[in-house]
């Protein structure tokens, strides 16, 4: 009976044990570490590999990579490699490389590198290299080059470089480079260079200077 009791008296322990080590914030300031779930916070030159919905913020010089459904909230000179469904919020001067269904919120000077099916959303002075069925929506001072399938919404101040198929919408004061097989549809305000086989739809109020004979232009009333 007395052996009874102390094995259920060590399961109850080793199950708090258990639950308080799962609630608890992991704290990485240097070295390479890994931790699968659970919250997770990186300073200084710590890399940090998270698994399995972890939950990470990084700040100054750390370094993420993020896999499974993770989400990461990234400041200052960080950098994050992220793949399969995470979520990243980059600000100041972050750099995020995003691959494979990820959904990335950048804002003030991050800088974003962003390939198969992720989503972008970008604020402020963010640059933005896209390829490979990209969708990027761009507002404020932002910086898009756009390659392949990548799809583009633009406004503000934004300025694009189209290459490929890629596929552009742009409104605002927005500068749009259409290159190749790029198509673009220009609002009123925007300003749009176009060179190879790339077709522009241009509204009213939109400009288009073509560079090259293999541009088509169409201008469309609204």
């Amino acid at each position: 009976m007395r052996l009874k009791i102390a094995l259920i008296t060590m399961v109850l322990a080793l199950t708090t044990l258990a639950s308080y080590a799962a609630d608890r914030v992991g704290l990485y300031l240097y070295g390479t570490k890994h931790q699968r779930g659970g919250e997770a916070i990186a300073q200084q030159t710590a890399n940090l590999y998270v698994y399995d919905g972890c939950k990470v913020k990084a700040y100054d010089q750390s370094k993420i990579w993020a896999h499974d459904t993770c989400h990461v909230e990234a400041y200052g000179q960080t950098t994050v490699t992220a793949k399969a469904d995470t979520t990243i919020k980059a600000f100041d001067t972050t750099r995020v490389i995003a691959s494979n269904n990820c959904k990335v919120d950048a804002n003030g000077s991050a800088n974003v590198l962003a390939s198969e099916n992720c989503e972008i959303d970008a604020h402020g002075n963010v640059a933005v290299h896209a390829t490979d069925r990209v969708l990027v929506k761009a507002d404020g001072n932002c910086t898009v080059l756009a390659n392949k399938q990548v799809t583009v919404e633009v406004s503000g101040n934004c300025i694009v470089m189209a290459l490929g198929e890629s596929q552009i919408t742009a409104s605002g004061n927005a500068t749009v480079k259409a290159y190749e097989n790029s198509k673009v549809l220009a609002k009123e305000g925007v300003k749009v260079e176009a060179y190879g086989n790339c077709e522009i739809t241009a509204e009213d109020g939109a400009v288009v200077e073509k560079h090259e004979e293999t541009a088509k232009i169409i201008h469309k009333k609204v």
